[in-house]
Formats: structure tokens, C-alpha cells, sequence
């Protein structure tokens, strides 16, 4: 049994031992810099890409809210849609958008409202 241990302890302590030479970094600092900058770049392009936006759009969309188009780059877009009230809509919307964007009632459609929605940023 102390012979069983004692390999033990060796075997660990030649892990130890390696686990130096798996932390050293063979590129610049510079590069690995830039790599990671490049990550978070599209990071931050992927959150707010336009597909991203629409899928948590439709996630929870309110009952009675129809979307009828979605047209948007990374930049800002556009979005027209069918809804009962404009509370509802305005709610939904400042909570993806975070206030940054403007409705406006682009019509009417039976009971329902048209209404626009355009962002930017």
C-alpha cells in the first residue's frame, strides 16, 4: 500500500513538474493581444447582428404582435409590424433596444395598428 501511494506521489509530482512548460507563451505579447482583440470584436458584432436581434425579437414576442418585415445591418434597421396597442409595442421593443430607436404609426390594418420602428447603434 505505501508503495502504491509512493508511485502515486510520483507520478503527480511529474505532472507538477510539466505543467510549467504548457503555461509558456511561444507567440508576442503584441499577437496574442491582437488576437484577442480581434475575439472581442466579433464577440460584439455577433451579439448584435441582425439575426441575433431578430431570434430574441421573436423569443418573446407580445400576443397579437405581428412582425411583417425586418430589414437591418449592424448598424441600425427597420421594423414594421402589426400590434393592438402601441404600449405594448413600445415596451417590447425598449427592452431589445434599450431606447434607442423612434416608433411611428405607419397606418392601419382592420384593428390593428401598423407600426414602424427604426434604430441605430
Amino acid at each position: 500500500m505505501q508503495e502504491s501511494v509512493f508511485n502515486k506521489a510520483v507520478s503527480r509530482k511529474a505532472a507538477l513538474e510539466k505543467e510549467p512548460g504548457l503555461l509558456t507563451v511561444t507567440e508576442s505579447l503584441q499577437e496574442l493581444a491582437g488576437r484577442v482583440a480581434a475575439r472581442n470584436n466579433w464577440l460584439a458584432d455577433k451579439k448584435s447582428s441582425p439575426i441575433t436581434r431578430l431570434a430574441a425579437l421573436q423569443q418573446d414576442c407580445p400576443a397579437g404582435v405581428a412582425l411583417l418585415s425586418f430589414d437591418a445591418d449592424l448598424t441600425g434597421g427597420k421594423i414594421l409590424l402589426n400590434a393592438p396597442d402601441l404600449n405594448t409595442v413600445s415596451g417590447w421593443l425598449n427592452r431589445h433596444f434599450g431606447g434607442r430607436g423612434s416608433l411611428s404609426v405607419a397606418g392601419r390594418d382592420n384593428n390593428l395598428l401598423t407600426i414602424q420602428f427604426t434604430w441605430s447603434g
